[in-house]
């Protein structure tokens, strides 16, 4: 399992136009992320959402601040 430890970000596909699925999506995601990372002994990763319809910027900002308050502590989102 040494080729994950390189693994820090992870890119996740959403909707866009489904805010609620998108949050649930992204916890999902986020809840097996660490799980796996506990397994492997890492402590520092992230996740990005990624709307595939355009999206406003609205929608992405109220989704985040959603999940900022739904997310276990340690998560973080990537910044690109």
């Amino acid at each position: 399992m040494d080729t994950l430890r390189g693994l820090h970000c992870l890119k996740v596909k959403l909707k866009g136009s489904d805010l609620k699925w998108d949050i649930q999506r992204m916890l999902d995601v986020t809840t097996i992320a660490h799980e796996e990372h506990e397994k492997l002994g890492l402590k520092d990763w992230r996740s990005r959402p990624t709307p595939t319809s355009s999206g406003d910027s609205d929608y992405i900002v109220e989704m985040l601040t959603k999940l900022k308050e739904r997310a276990p502590a340690n998560s973080t989102s990537c910044s690109t």
